[in-house]
Parts: C-alpha cells; structure tokens; sequence
C-alpha cells in the first residue's frame, strides 16, 4: 500500500471559487481511496484564510504569498516550499497551475520526490491578457502588463516541457489544451494526460427525483414546466446579457419556461433583469457548493455562453462538469471544445 505523503501545492488561495468543488474535493478523495496515506495541502496566501480548511484527513500549512513582481516572487515561495519539503522523506507532489509548478519544480529534491504532477488548468498568459483587454488603461499601465504577460509565458514555458532534469506528468483539463501545449510548449506526448480525478460524481437517479420535487415546491415551479439553469456569475465574460436574451426569446415561444440563476451576484443581476421577466418565471438564489446539486436538480437544461476565444476553447468549464453531474442537457454557443461530442471521444 502506497504510504508515500500527497503534498498538493496551490497558488491561486483557498478563495478561489473553484477550490471546494475541485480542490478540495479531490483531497477528499484521494484521502478515502488511501486512509494510509497522508494528504497535504501547502496553499499560498496573502492573508491568513478566514475559514478553517483543515480536516482529519487533510493537513493544511499556509505560506506566505506575495503580490507577483516577476521571478522575485516566485524565489521567495519556492525558498518556503523548499523548508517544508525537509520534513518529508519522500513525497509526491501535485500542483495545480503553471506558478505552484514552477515554485515545486524548483523546490522539490530528487530522489525524495517520487512523482511530479502539474494540472494544466487553462492558460496563464493568455487569461492575463484577456482580462487586460477589458480595461481601460494608460500607456504606461500598458507597458506593464506588456512585462507581465512576457512573464507569465516564461513561467509557463518552464512548467510545461518536459524535456527537464526533473521528471513531470502535466494533467491538462482537456484535449483541446493537452494539443496546444504540445504544440506550442513541446510538451512530449507520453508526458501528458488528460484529468479525470476531479470530474464530480453522477447524482443518483433516486436522489434527482427527490431533489427535483422538493426543489421546485418550495419555489413554486409548476412540476409540467421547463427549467433552463444558469449557474455563474454576472461578470461580462460570462455573457449574462446573453443568457437573458436566450431565455425571453425561450420563453415566447414556450410560456411554461422558468429561469433558475444560481449566483452569488443576486444584485446585478436584478439589475439586468428589470421589468422584462416576470417574478413567476424566474427565481435568483445564492447557494453554498454543498447545495449547488440541489437545485441543479430542478433543472432540465443548463446554459454556458463564452467569448469566442482561445481561452474558453481549450478549457473544460467547471459549470459544465456540475451540469453534466445532475443529468443536465447543455445549451451552448459552441466555444468550448470539450463541449463538441468528438472532443470528449
């Protein structure tokens, strides 16, 4: 029985909105899959985390993040991270994202370390630049993001090919991405695969009928009509213009639709909504992620609308996975590759 520790370096903080759906949950599970071997989780911080993460099968050790200035910060959390793998006579090391697998990369000593894994999650650089490109900016801030972008696909050409002294598996999260980091990285073909560990668990045929029926009592949702989900937030990339448009145009040609948004932004998205869908086709709810399944249930179809862009091509939408979890048919503006039927083959 393997009893070598899990060591899984994060960068992007215990905050980000995907850390209790596909972080934390895939420690779970690989606690469960092996009781005898012990899981860590060594996450970069700003400031220290207001919630407690730790459990009886997870430990937890927070470092100290600082804001990115380039290889500067990157030295100072691969010097922390490399004090703590001195406690460990051996490890496996999990990294999610091009900067925790520079920083464990750098950090990691061999023949200590028996196997070097990094998820390939989406694209730094480039996300980079498209959120820059939604600004409005100054020369100068211009320039600067120029460095930054630079900067970030040094750290990703680093963390992607394999051609190294230290041996790596990189896990993208799909096919569409796996082709494009070997086509411009070199990552070498047998050195990289496709994730599969943090695909949540199917709902139970048994446990949506329940959820469905409770779910749409307590809103009022009439048993015979049509529930379209958007789960997401309101920010522009997620095209909730969009989503809105999509439904009223739904909704005029079939009445007995229903629009369920699972948000955090119940405020803006009031906003958007105004007077053109009436309060007894739509319900707005904020909901913690061990309640998402809940109410997805409820649903017959989810909605993803994305920019036409590489970043959303190559990526494999967390929303998607959920949907797909509850038994949901998708409806999509064909930017996401995973969600074209031969990618997922």
């Amino acid at each position: 029985m393997n009893t070598t520790p899990l060591i899984f370096v994060l960068y992007d903080s215990v905050t980000n909105s995907v850390f209790e759906g596909q972080i934390k949950s895939l420690l779970h599970k690989k606690a469960r899959e092996n009781p005898y071997r012990p899981v860590h989780l060594v996450t970069f911080e700003r400031h220290t985390p207001r919630v407690n993460i730790e459990s009886n099968t997870i430990r937890v050790t927070c470092l100290k993040r600082i804001p990115f200035v380039g290889w500067l910060s990157l030295w100072y959390a691969t010097k922390q991270l490399t004090s703590l793998l001195k406690m460990f006579p051996d490890y496996t090391i999990i990294a999610r994202g091009p900067l925790a697998g520079t920083i464990a990369q750098n950090a990691l000593k061999q023949p200590a370390c028996k196997e070097f894994i990094i998820q390939a999650r989406g694209l730094l650089a480039q996300e980079y630049q498209y959120m820059c490109a939604q600004k409005k900016s100054s020369s100068l801030t211009q320039f600067i993001h120029r460095i930054r972008i630079a900067q970030f696909a040094q750290v990703e050409k680093k963390a992607y090919r394999t051609r190294s002294s230290v041996p790596k598996t990189i896990e993208a999260v799909s096919p569409a991405l796996k082709d494009h980091l070997i086509s411009t990285y070199n990552t070498q073909t047998e050195h990289i695969t496709i994730a599969g560990d943090d695909i949540p668990q199917s709902v139970t045929a048994q446990q949506k009928k329940e959820w469905r029926t409770h779910v749409r009592t307590t809103l009022n949702i009439p048993e015979e009509w049509t529930v379209y989900c958007y789960n997401g937030s309101a920010k522009a990339w997620q095209k909730p213009h969009d989503v809105l448009s999509f439904f009223n145009h739904t909704r005029d040609k079939h009445p007995n639709s229903f629009l369920l948004i699972l948000t955090t932004d119940i405020t803006i998205f009031k906003r958007l909504i105004g007077d053109s869908i009436s309060t007894a086709h739509y319900a707005l709810i904020s909901v913690s992620h061990k309640d998402i399944y809940r109410y997805l249930c409820a649903a017959d179809y989810g909605i993803l609308f994305r920019d036409n862009h590489l970043i959303n091509w190559i990526s494999r939408p967390t929303k998607v996975l959920e949907y797909q979890a509850a038994g949901l048919d998708i409806i999509h503006n064909n930017t996401v590759a995973y969600m074209i039927k031969d990618e997922k083959l």
